[in-house]
């Protein structure tokens, strides 16, 4: 409430003069609270190293991504600073400054640009310097419709990534081999991009070999190409051998034009790589820069298939999918003929295990001789990932089947988690403990049989959750470890279902303090009250004390929420959810 504060505020910054400025929830809350503050009491806000006026750029924004609803916030520029937001710069918590910088020299932007934007425009950037400088124009807006195909080509074209069902249980001495940017790697060795979909000029050869994931090397490929081809008519289609036939599909790529999009990704790929050789120790720099280029490699696959991107095109996304789809079937039938069991396989991942009875030693060496015969195979790199000495693949809660994508691992490199609760943003930090403490337990029992933890470890764990759920019924967990979030993606109409999401936003709206869609809302959960429906959660502004316990809570919901996540650590190694509570649970090999 100071007058004077935003005077004292300015000159702190002149007599520190600093290049970066770090902020939390400025965009959000900070900024636009000190501008109020200044507008007020009649003032300026000049927190540039200029006279410049701080100013807001843009306004907030619901924007709407693959179904989820997201926030896009107002942005706040220090001329002559760098300005980051902790809380809204996704590439700056994958990359840190250093990351940061990668970005900005390979999209020719600033520092503080790339950490507001997004890995799509940080790739829409770098496509934009790349077509400039082949003085290409940039298309204002993507005006290419979709290819008009019959409900056959549709039906082929239309698949998305390979995926294995799992076999549900717990396997010992399983290897994971990942091949590198696939995706990325695909478009620059089969040449995918969408001037080079379905051409006249070229017909594709059976003997076709991949391109050279390297920039340099596909740029003198198709140099040496061009010349023969300077000779040749091009009223009829001429077999080439950098011509691709794409799996499965009607289509191929062009033999005669090295793809845009293969010499955006190319670079990108290959100086990752030099990033990866030169990385130390986990987040260390060149870790970070790695991570950032990483995020872009990812996004550029989707973008070929996001509907406003300027040089994206289905085709080319389904083409990428169609050779992505081959390549694991190559792999996996490559292991499989060598001597291994493929128990699963993700889009770019597969797990193996031994079936001749290698040593230890032996099969380190075999996956590693594995991973070269591959890459020699399919011209991309595959990469040994690990060896874990447990790995769980979940049962789907829907079907019989395995899961797709949950599953629990741990080795010498620690654990491993993809689709448990603890990787889950709603989930509350007593859940995401417990599961933590859980795996810990298991990864580090020395009472094991066939290299698996025994049964009396597993005990352990249920005990484990027996004591969390005596200590949730007595009180004893605190405020802020029971605290759910949980996105607000719509507004509720008369019809909606009275969710958790719904009840937060509204008891939001009732306090004062509304959310915006997109938001996250943090709340506790309560027991119903039939004449109160709000009363259902207490929001985190609501507490006065976080770490002050409480009773007044749904015991039933928690106390769900915790055998559920329990579930999901011993249910491959076959228990039953109604087991998990019970405590004189006998099982036969107790008398073997």
């Amino acid at each position: 409430h100071d007058p004077s504060f935003a005077v004292k505020l300015e000159q702190s910054l002149r007599e520190l003069d600093p290049d970066v400025v770090f902020t939390q929830d400025g965009n959000t809350l900070t900024l636009p609270a000190l501008l109020a503050h200044a507008k007020k009491n009649e003032q300026t806000l000049k927190l540039g190293r200029n006279s410049s006026i701080l100013r807001q750029i843009g306004v907030a924004r619901t924007v709407h991504s693959y179904g989820q609803v997201l926030r896009s916030d107002p942005q706040f520029s220090f001329e002559g600073r760098i300005h980051i937001d902790f809380s809204s710069s996704f590439m700056f918590k994958e990359g840190g400054l250093s990351g940061l910088y990668e970005l900005a020299v390979v999209s020719a932007t600033r520092i503080s640009d790339a950490a507001r934007k997004s890995p799509g425009s940080v790739i829409s950037a770098i496509q934009n310097r790349v077509a400039m400088e082949d003085d290409v124009l940039v298309p204002w807006k993507k005006t290419r419709p979709e290819d008009t195909k019959s409900a056959w080509d549709l039906l082929q074209s239309d698949r998305g990534g390979l995926y294995l069902d799992s076999k549900p249980g717990v396997y010992s001495d399983v290897i994971e081999l990942d091949f590198a940017s696939l995706f990325p790697s695909i478009i620059a060795t089969r040449n995918i991009s969408p001037e080079t979909l379905n051409c006249s000029c070229c017909q594709p050869a059976n003997n076709t070999a991949p391109l050279p994931l390297h920039p340099e090397s596909a740029k003198k490929k198709f140099q040496l190409h061009e010349r023969q081809w300077q000779s040749a008519s091009l009223a009829f289609p001429r077999y080439s051998s950098t011509a691709f036939q794409v799996p499965g599909l009607s289509t191929h790529t062009c033999g005669r034009i090295h793809g845009f999009l293969g010499r955006v990704v190319a670079p990108l790929i290959e100086r990752r790589k030099q990033l990866k050789e030169q990385v130390k120790q986990k987040k260390d720099p060149a870790d970070r820069q790695q991570n950032a280029l990483k995020w872009l490699l990812v996004t550029c696959f989707g973008y070929t298939g996001y509907r406003n991107a300027r040089f994206g095109r289905i085709e080319a996304h389904e083409a990428i999918c169609a050779w992505a789809r081959e390549l694991l079937l190559q792999t996996i039938e490559h292991a499989q003929q060598s001597g291994w069991e493929v128990l699963h396989a993700i889009v770019d991942s597969v797990w193996v295990r031994d079936v001749q009875g290698r040593t230890y030693e032996q099969q380190h060496k075999d996956a590693l001789t594995l991973a070269k015969e591959v890459q020699s195979l399919t011209g991309i790199p595959l990469e040994y990932e690990g060896t874990y000495d447990c790995i769980a693949f979940l049962p789907s809660r829907v079907h019989s089947g395995g899961s797709l994508t949950k599953y629990w691992a741990y080795g010498a490199e620690g654990l491993k988690i993809r689709g448990l609760e603890l990787r889950q943003h709603s989930t509350c930090q007593w859940i995401r403990d417990l599961q933590q403490q859980a795996l810990q337990i298991l990864s580090k029992a020395t009472d094991l049989r066939d290299g698996l933890p025994s049964y009396s470890v597993q005990k352990t764990v249920q005990n484990l959750l027996l004591e969390e759920l005596e200590k949730l019924e007595n009180g004893k967990i605190t405020i802020g470890d029971l605290l759910i979030a949980q996105r607000i993606s719509r507004e509720p109409t008369q019809g909606s279902v009275q969710s958790l999401a719904m009840l937060a936003f509204q008891r939001h709206q009732v306090h004062g303090f509304p959310l915006t869609l997109g938001s996250k809302a943090r709340f506790l959960v309560r027991e119903k009250d039939v004449m109160n429906p709000l009363y259902r959660v207490l929001l985190a502004q609501e507490c006065s004390d976080l770490n002050i316990t409480t009773r007044k809570i749904d015991l039933a919901y928690y106390r769900q929420q915790a055998i559920r996540a329990m579930w999901a650590i011993l249910t491959p190694f076959g228990w039953e959810e109604h087991q998990l509570t019970e405590v004189g649970v006998v099982r036969l090999d107790k008398w073997m």
